[in-house]
């Protein structure tokens, strides 16, 4: 009689015990919703089709669906743009093989990157790496400059030496920063490649878009 009673205890007090976690993981879950607020819709890209290095046509009907990051550089810049790559290729290393996440690389540069050029520099950086969800993006000057200043809200191309991210020596400006979009071809966030913090957070609010989509 005194096991049987010993053994109801045990029982009760495992079943306390696992309603005290549900309850405790469903509150922590709550908090953090209220602590994170949520990312602003900043502006919708329009809808743009442009070369990729393997010579597809691809744009934002092939994002649609599941959130995205885009980047901006041209090859022959001379040091802000790795930092770029390696912040994409660290975001590439780390996606699941069944992550529908892509990043997307758009050259301000595209007389000079042509798809063979973007090729073999993505090469380099490891974007051909399985699961290869990493486009680079290339086409006419009329079509990739506006996009990335009128579209992206950033400066790119030739243009005056004073502004942001402008390279001297090449006379040509990219934005060091990262630009994440929701599934609806919305602008969320931008994020500073060049700061540790910027790219936590950017990892944070990928991973919340994420899990908001499903």
């Amino acid at each position: 009689m005194g096991g049987m009673t010993l053994r109801r205890a045990s029982l009760w007090g495992l079943l306390i015990a696992v309603l005290l976690g549900i309850t405790f993981a469903t509150v922590r879950n709550e908090l953090e919703k209220w602590r994170r607020p949520s990312l602003p819709r900043i502006a919708a890209l329009p809808s743009f089709q442009l070369q990729e290095r393997e010579g597809s046509l691809l744009g934002t009907a092939d994002l649609a669906g599941a959130p995205w990051v885009a980047s901006f550089l041209f090859t022959r810049c001379p040091e802000g743009c790795a930092t770029v790559a390696a912040r994409m290729a660290d975001l590439h290393g780390t996606l699941a093989t069944d992550s529908p996440v892509h990043l997307v690389t758009l050259t301000v540069d595209p007389e000079h990157d042509t798809a063979a050029v973007l090729r073999g520099f993505a090469r380099s950086w490891g974007a051909d790496r399985p699961p290869s969800r990493w486009w680079w993006f290339t086409g006419a000057p009329e079509e990739i400059l506006p996009l990335v200043r009128e579209g992206f809200l950033l400066g790119a191309g030739p243009e005056e030496l004073s502004a942001e991210g402008a390279d001297p020596a090449s006379g040509i400006v990219s934005s060091g920063r990262l630009v994440l979009v929701d599934g609806e071809g919305w602008i969320r966030g931008y994020y500073d490649a060049a700061n540790d913090g910027e790219m936590a957070l950017l990892r944070r609010d990928l991973a919340g878009l994420m899990a908001s989509s499903r």
